[in-house]
């Protein structure tokens, strides 16, 4: 099992930070993007990316956490007998719980930032109506 969860967690690390390296860029040449826009566009076009994340961002990672699991579940029972494929299955089903748990974690914060930009409204609008 420990040598699993090892080779798990590196190739998690290494694609959390090769994920972390792309989302920094996007970010980067989004702002500068929006600098030349007004208010409502740039809500706009962010509300349009923020359904494409949820429409297809979670597919790839959820099946593969999803995968772990049934083949963990697979060898518990077709490994009877062989303490050395249980260790691997419970590695196996361990990294898709937490896989699943941190897609969870970061379906809500995209949820809640959609929400925020759902619910912006204008510093301009905002002095418009309370005038």
């Amino acid at each position: 099992m420990a040598y699993v969860l090892l080779v798990a967690g590196l190739l998690q690390a290494a694609a959390s930070f090769s994920y972390v390296m792309i989302v920094d860029r996007r970010a980067e040449d989004a702002a500068k993007t929006y600098l030349l826009q007004l208010e409502s566009e740039v809500k706009r076009d962010e509300l349009v990316r923020m359904q494409k994340v949820f429409s297809s961002g979670y597919t790839g990672a959820l099946a593969t956490y999803t995968a772990l699991l049934f083949v963990g579940v697979a060898l518990v029972f077709l490994a009877i007998n062989v303490p050395i494929w249980k260790g691997v299955a419970l590695g196996l089903m361990i990294v898709g719980v937490i896989g699943h748990g941190v897609e969870a974690f970061s379906m809500q914060a995209n949820r809640d930032y959609k929400a925020a930009v759902e619910a912006y409204a204008s510093i301009n609008v905002l002095h418009h109506f309370f005038r």
